[in-house]
């Protein structure tokens, strides 16, 4: 179990012996989306998981342009990570930023359907 959990995270690989201290660290002085947009493409599963369980609170607090231009994509990106750990976070993302989207009128409403169900779609292939 411990090996697995480690192959989850990517604990032990190569990729990861060869990180520095610099690609370990989160840097405080980003925004709650700068953070978002650079760790979710980390090399490191961990920090992709830290920051995709930040999508729907970032979605409330920043509004439907930063939801729309910023995070939708990148979810669209991290339905095909490698990481089944960090795809497992992405429905209860979806739903909550789906609820988001439904207080925000016609508008919100079509970047459910243009957006979040077919990121959903490829959850489920």
């Amino acid at each position: 179990p411990i090996q697995k959990m480690a192959d989850d995270f990517g604990w032990g690989s190569r990729q990861q012996a060869e990180l520095t201290l610099d690609d370990l660290s989160i840097n405080d002085s980003l925004t709650q989306v700068q953070r978002i947009e650079r760790y979710v493409t980390s090399p490191i599963p961990l920090q992709r998981l830290v920051h995709v369980k930040l999508f729907s609170s970032t979605a409330v607090t920043e509004g439907i342009d930063v939801t729309r231009s910023v995070l939708l994509p990148l979810l669209g990106v991290l339905t095909a990570d490698d990481k089944i750990i960090v795809r497992q976070q992405l429905p209860e993302q979806i739903v909550l930023i789906a609820e988001f989207l439904s207080t925000q009128g016609e508008e919100g409403y079509l970047i459910f359907v243009e957006s979040l169900l077919p990121c959903l779609a490829r959850l489920l292939h």
